[in-house]
């Protein structure tokens, strides 16, 4: 879902992203103390029950992303987001796409979309 408006939904991926990072690093450091003191089938036992607690994290925050994507930039209109959660009553924008895109477009195909004959009535 990403890719067709990176320029305009990347940044909201890449604030999922270091949230879940962040909170992994910190975790990680935690876990790598309480491991060694464990006997095995603690160990054991204990890691799992972490690799449980990362997976489901991990999994309710990309939910989260895409209901934010989905309902922020529905038909190209951006609603102002914070932190992961649309803003009531925030400011619209419309991004549109690059100039490079439409140069892309009208390489691509050729004639077909040019409005000449409206144009042409219009200076009438």
């Amino acid at each position: 879902m990403v890719y067709p408006r990176y320029s305009v939904i990347m940044p909201d991926l890449v604030e999922a992203q270091t949230e879940l990072e962040e909170y992994y690093s910190r975790q990680v450091t935690i876990d790598e103390t309480k491991v060694p003191t464990l006997a095995a089938d603690e160990a054991i036992a204990y890691l799992t029950s972490r690799t449980d607690e990362y997976t489901r994290r991990m999994m309710e925050r990309w939910d989260r992303l895409a209901r934010l994507i989905i309902v922020k930039h529905n038909d190209q209109v951006m609603l102002e987001s914070e932190h992961g959660n649309i803003k009531p009553r925030g400011k619209l924008t419309y991004p549109g796409y690059s100039r490079q895109f439409y140069d892309q477009i009208g390489r691509d195909t050729g004639e077909r979309y040019h409005l000449k004959e409206l144009i042409e009535r219009n200076e009438r």
